[in-house]
């Protein structure tokens, strides 16, 4: 119950205007997009995959952040403009 009554003091505190948001990042569709990618063992697969290869990087991550940003922001046309979109994300 504690993180909960944190995070409507916080609320409250911000809607009273005792705490100024300076920045905020819109975080909804990527943890709906997570949960619906691990459900669906999507993560799991990528990585068995990956495993069988020696990247210095995560691979699933990156797929992952492309095909996010595919259904986010899908009128960015190239992978670099995805780049630029995960920079500022």
């Amino acid at each position: 119950m504690r993180p909960f009554t944190e995070k409507v003091t916080v609320l409250e505190a911000l809607k009273d205007g005792d705490v100024v948001a300076e920045d905020c990042r819109q975080w909804g569709p990527a943890l709906v997009f997570d949960h619906l990618w691990k459900k669906l063992g999507l993560q799991r697969i990528i990585q068995k995959l990956a495993a069988k290869r020696n990247f210095s990087f995560d691979v699933e991550r990156v797929v992952f952040a492309m095909a996010l940003q595919r259904i986010v922001r899908s009128h960015t046309g190239s992978d670099r403009d995805g780049a630029l979109w995960l920079e500022e994300t």
